[in-house]
């Protein structure tokens, strides 16, 4: 199915009020459960990964590979197209039997490049449309205001995890200038800590659709969540909501053109 059909599939089943959760994976997910080295040095929310530096922890690599391994009904992948990263997507395909590919297997930029604008102009309308609470779950310095006031209208609840200190540069020894550890090495120090809030979210927050941005761990979130309540809806939006609920331009295909991803012999089934 299409790149672009998988969006409006998806926006007409938020906007009918269905239930379903949808985790995301791709080049630092991949780095993650294979224990390689990343850095996003250079985007808005600098995080990274690196085991040398001990900013790691093997829990991560295991929680994350357990969420891309659940195959239940309603819990949707999103994964590395083969136009935009050939090795991660084969990457991923190999871990998904091939019934699993043809039931709930998505883009994981479903919400960006060319599907961006279709996006823009249609999510908050199915939020409304769908009439539900919506809780953000997102990074501490978010502007939380500034998101009630798109959302006017429908009841909205914050919160922010990880921490400013998880933010701060971590100077490298090795002479490489500095890193940022981010929500990863905020969750490597409180993982108990932050499963138990996310299962507390999806008890608290029942019949609500919940908007999750936090990198590779809100994948971590997002699963626990469902597991916790599997009715519930719970999505991985990532960079998605940056400029449309926060006023944040953080990639450029939200402000310019940008490519419709090439079709994938994946498909999911509402």
């Amino acid at each position: 199915m299409s790149f672009g059909r998988h969006l409006e599939q998806f926006l007409g089943h938020l906007a009918g009020g269905g239930s379903m959760t949808l985790v995301r994976y791709g080049d630092g997910e991949r780095c993650i459960m294979q224990g390689a080295e990343i850095s996003t040095m250079g985007t808005n929310r600098h995080w990274c990964w690196r085991p040398s530096l001990g900013i790691s922890s093997p829990r991560i690599t295991e929680d994350l590979a357990a969420t891309l391994a659940v195959d239940r009904p309603g819990y949707y992948v999103g994964i590395s197209c083969p136009c935009c990263n050939e090795p991660d997507h084969r990457f991923y395909m190999d871990r998904l039997p091939a019934a699993r590919r043809r039931s709930r297997v998505t883009y994981a930029n479903l919400f960006s490049n060319g599907n961006y604008p279709a996006l823009a102009e249609g999510f908050v309308p199915a939020l409304r449309a769908a009439g539900r609470p919506v809780v953000l779950v997102s990074n501490w310095d978010r502007d939380y205001d500034r998101a009630r006031q798109v959302l006017a209208g429908l009841e909205v609840f914050a919160v922010p995890l990880s921490a400013r200190e998880f933010d701060e540069p971590i100077p490298n020894p090795v002479g490489e200038g500095f890193y940022r550890g981010g929500a990863v090495l905020w969750y490597s120090q409180h993982r108990d800590e932050v499963r138990a809030r996310a299962r507390a979210v999806a008890r608290e927050h029942a019949g609500a659709i919940v908007l999750v941005q936090l990198g590779p761990v809100a994948n971590i979130i997002v699963a626990e969540m469902f597991d916790e309540r599997p009715e519930g809806t719970y999505l991985d939006m990532g960079h998605a909501l940056d400029l449309l609920l926060y006023g944040e331009t953080s990639r450029t295909y939200m402000v310019g053109a940008a490519a419709m991803c090439r079709d994938m012999d994946v498909d999911w089934v509402f």
